[in-house]
């Protein structure tokens, strides 16, 4: 499992949309997005698979956009993907996580942490 943890601005709406639209053209399947507001939070919740040809096996990403006021936390995690006995991924968790987190970076967020496997 590979997790990302950002921070950055922009609306939660437009970020999520620009996510599925990035991820899917990289190859990402879109599984589904769950909004929620509670008060003056917001959550957007994003799933994606990704069948990875090196391990033959599909890898989860799991996004969650949080909002407060003009502030996004975004928690970006990569898992499944593992093969064999032993279950492993071969990368293609952190790959998938790391493909989110570029899209992100480039529209200014900031990595605050970064673990894995």
């Amino acid at each position: 499992m590979e997790q990302v943890l950002l921070k950055g601005k922009g609306d939660i709406n437009k970020v999520a949309g620009s996510l599925i639209k990035e991820l899917h053209s990289l190859g990402g399947i879109f599984m589904c997005k769950i909004n929620r507001e509670v008060e003056t939070s917001e959550v957007v919740l994003i799933i994606f698979e990704k069948y990875y040809m090196r391990n033959k096996s599909f890898t989860t990403l799991t996004i969650l956009i949080s909002q407060d006021l003009d502030e996004l936390t975004v928690d970006v995690i990569g898992s499944g993907g593992g093969t064999g006995a032993l279950s492993f991924s071969w990368g293609s968790n952190k790959d998938f996580a790391n493909e989110a987190s570029k899209i992100l970076t480039s529209k200014g967020f900031e990595i605050l942490s970064e673990n894995g496997d």
